[in-house]
């Protein structure tokens, strides 16, 4: 919420007028920087990438990006998906990525 704080002369006391108010994840999405995702080689198996596409479509659309730290024996890589799979960052979405990926594996990065 944003707004304006004043004294209140009628009942002595301090006032707020909310010029803008949204829900947590409008403000993720307004202040979140990246969805950082952290893949190592060992949990790639078979249907990883179809279960991440499931996982990740419903919240395509929004302005936030992922990015992904791949990570495996004899090398490691960062990269950023395309503008396509940017998402908006739900709860649900954030708590399907822990599940598959394990909870230090998943990181909101904010400005």
């Amino acid at each position: 919420c944003k707004g304006q704080v004043s004294f209140d002369d009628y009942s002595g006391g301090i006032t707020m007028t909310a010029r803008d108010i949204m829900n947590i994840a409008q403000a993720r999405e307004n202040y979140v920087k990246s969805l950082d995702i952290q893949i190592k080689k060992a949990v790639i198996k078979t249907d990883f990438f179809e279960t991440f596409t499931q996982i990740v479509s419903p919240y395509k659309d929004g302005t936030c990006p992922i990015k992904v730290f791949y990570q495996r024996a004899e090398a490691q890589a960062t990269l950023e998906l395309g503008v396509q799979w940017r998402v908006t960052p739900a709860d649900r979405l954030l708590h399907e990525l822990k599940i598959l990926l394990g909870d230090e594996n998943v990181v909101l990065q904010f400005k």
